[in-house]
């Protein structure tokens, strides 16, 4: 009875809390996302520590989310909750868009999930993710290449359900629409957007990424109508969203920063809206941003929206000050041809000839660049159009100048006759033309036609011993790993039994002998030591490429870390060489893996007692709360490390010199941990009395 009544107590204080808290507020959604983490240690349940990592993740910010949605997918995983870990995979695979190495571990744990239409639409989703992360990072070149094997590949092989068709549509128009044939990207996007109707009401992501591309391209067409028609079936499936979290309980999420984007994308299409309607989007955009601290920072970071508004209502003289400042901004790149009209327009409108002049100029080399890429077809047929123009062109100017003249109405006709008889002998010329290369063109389509047919036998041949090949690698892998942890546990033991007998044998001596023996003793159990930091090591190493190494994050106390570490390595140190701590604040807490966190900085402090024969080692921690950071550093007065060898010795199995003992592990396994933990391990280059390696963590 006493336990229920203190249950119901924390449960009232709990309540109480979270009402005192105003979620809108980013450090009360601080406060209260660590209050959520800090329950999971009393969850009695899977779907208790599944909801709490839900409420934790939805409270976090963009930047500090991600750790919290490995927790989520780990214990969902744990739990067998199929539903929840798909949902972890999507969350991942869109925080980490740029890293290709994650998105590979995440798609390698969609492919092993059951068999469903949540597997497919969560594989299909970090498909079309890469795709689009990708195709933005490519050269011209490379991204023409590989539209042609999308295509080839969507003419050529069947798609076998739905998603695939989906994928593939979705990839043949993220490269389409690098290019200037909007005529065949209007194709394939109506297809697409036909395909993605068909998708269920559940395969929301699906939708939002079809449904936001449409309406990228109706912008950048000019088809104002068109684009809004698709941000408002956006902002339905936002909607949908909202009431199905709703319905979860996810009482914490939001999608503010969702209908800040999706209002500001609107406000690109205010000609096709009433003075009204752009009041309303921008007010809007405004009353979302200020809801949610990442749109807050797009908001006031690129102006858009504010840049359309003013736009639309003409107010000239404000906006191009604003224009100015974002032309060059990396993140406009793809809008500088329309910020350019909007400076041509206000220019013009307040009789500003220095910006006029400067956007004429820069408009004029868009033109440029964008003539400089069309195909050859399309100048073809540009050409024949204008030479027929101009044919009728001179025509008419002769007939204007005959009729003049008054000259006689048989020579006007005998010109007339001329005239025409030369435009049918120009237009006979030009069908001739084109059907002899019409006729070129389909004798090089079915040479082309057979030599594809062959290259996609070979490509099939080639995909199913890559196949064969792949199974081959996964089972050497695995046996590699069996054969290393098999041996590191052989090693372990005789290694610990000749580390305790040598003891036990200096204890059991007496008199002067002990202190001459004592000393062999200690370096038998330095070099047991190394040695199992070196199976440690391999272990490490071997869990980190096969994805299994898994983390327990919770608040730590950062001085103690650095204490541990620095006792750890304290009698390895040489003679003469003393530690120093130095912890700004002693009471700092981290919520991280403290294990890991120890791991390293062991590793670091070894590796500078290992090349200090004088001096000192010394250990400091600051944070660093502009970018959410916990920094360490280990600074040594040791033999140093050359500056263009700041990245090499990060590389596995490197060492500088080959007198020095290990195996050139220690760093490699340290970086990808910290990583793992959301920061970094570098060489700091600047500093020149020693080496400083810096690591750093997620504080949250």
């Amino acid at each position: 009875m006493l336990h229920k009544i203190t249950l119901f107590l924390l449960f009232i204080t709990v309540s109480l809390t979270a009402l005192a808290l105003d979620i809108d507020n980013p450090v009360d959604r601080y406060k209260l996302r660590n209050q959520k983490l800090a329950e999971l240690a009393d969850a009695k349940t899977a779907d208790d520590s599944i909801r709490l990592l839900y409420d934790a993740f939805d409270l976090a910010s963009r930047r500090a989310n991600a750790k919290i949605g490995w927790q989520l997918l780990e214990t969902a995983r744990r739990a067998n909750n199929n539903y929840v870990v798909n949902d972890a995979l999507r969350l991942i695979a869109n925080r980490y868009l740029e890293n290709d190495s994650i998105q590979h571990v995440v798609m390698q744990m969609a492919v092993q999930l059951p068999d469903n239409e949540l597997k497919r639409e969560t594989i299909t989703f970090i498909k079309m993710l890469s795709t689009w992360s990708n195709a933005r990072k490519m050269s011209e070149k490379d991204r023409q290449i590989k539209l042609q094997q999308m295509l080839s590949a969507f003419s050529n092989n069947q798609p076998r359900n739905l998603y695939d068709e989906i994928y593939l549509l979705h990839s043949v128009c993220v490269y389409l629409s690098q290019s200037v044939r909007n005529d065949l990207l209007v194709n394939y996007l109506d297809k697409l957007i036909s395909k993605s109707d068909e998708l269920p009401e559940s395969a929301s992501s699906l939708k939002s990424l079809c449904y936001n591309m449409a309406s990228i391209h109706y912008i950048d067409g000019g088809d104002y109508n068109g684009a809004l028609a698709f941000s408002k079936k956006l902002i339905a499936v936002i909607d949908t969203l909202e009431s199905r979290y709703a319905a979860q309980g996810r009482k914490y999420r939001n999608l503010n920063d969702s209908r800040f984007t999706r209002y500001a994308t609107m406000m690109f299409s205010y000609p096709g809206m009433t003075d009204k309607e752009v009041d309303e989007i921008y007010e809007k955009a405004k009353y979302y941003a200020v809801r949610d601290s990442d749109a807050l920072e797009t908001f006031t970071r690129y102006e858009s929206p504010t840049i359309n508004y003013l736009m639309a209502k003409k107010r000239y003289r404000e906006v191009i000050p604003i224009i100015k400042r974002q032309y060059d901004n990396p993140f406009n790149i793809k809008r500088r041809k329309m910020y350019t009209q909007y400076l041509i327009e206000a220019a013009s409108g307040v009789n500003d000839d220095e910006t006029l002049i400067f956007a004429l100029k820069e408009y004029q080399t868009l033109l440029e660049n964008y003539v400089k890429y069309r195909s050859f077809d399309r100048y073809r047929e540009l050409q024949i159009i204008y030479d027929v123009s101009d044919l009728k062109l001179k025509i008419d100017t002769l007939e204007k100048e005959l009729e003049t003249t008054g000259k006689q109405k048989n020579k006007l006709t005998m010109f007339t006759i001329v005239a025409i008889a030369c435009a049918l002998i120009i237009i006979v010329i030009l069908l001739l033309r084109s059907n002899i290369e019409t006729s070129r063109l389909r004798t090089l389509l079915s040479q082309t036609d057979a030599e594809l047919n062959a290259e996609r036998q070979k490509t099939q041949t080639l995909h199913d011993k890559l196949i064969k090949a792949n199974e081959e690698a996964d089972r050497a892998n695995r046996q590699k790993s069996d054969f290393i942890n098999n041996m590191s546990n052989d090693v372990k033991v005789p290694l610990q039994a000749i580390n305790e007998y040598s003891r036990l044998l200096v204890d059991c001596i007496e008199g002067e002998k002990k202190g001459y023996l004592e000393r062999f003793s200690n370096l038998i159990e330095l070099n047991c030591e190394l040695l199992t930091a070196l199976i440690n090591d391999v272990l490490n190493l071997s869990e980190l490429d096969s994805s299994t190494i898994h983390l327990t994050c919770h608040g730590a106390n950062v001085a103690k870390l650095c204490q541990i570490a620095a006792d750890s390595v304290r009698n390895r140190l040489q003679p003469g060489v003393r530690i120093d701590v130095d912890i700004k604040d002693p009471s700092m807490i981290a919520s991280t893996d403290p294990k890991r966190v120890e791991q390293v900085l062991i590793s670091l402090l070894s590796n500078a007692a290992k090349f200090t024969e004088k001096g000192s080692v010394t250990l400091s921690c600051h944070a660093d709360a502009e970018r959410n950071l916990t920094v360490f550093t280990v600074t040594d007065t040791g033999i140093g490390i050359a500056p263009e060898k700041k990245d090499v010795i990060f590389d596995r199995f490197v060492k500088l010199s080959r007198s020095t003992p290990g195996a050139g592990i220690g760093l490699t396994v340290a970086r990808m941990i910290a990583r793992l933990l959301g920061g970094d391990v570098v060489l700091d280059t600047t500093y020149t009395k020693g080496a400083r390696f810096i690591f750093t963590i997620a504080t949250s």
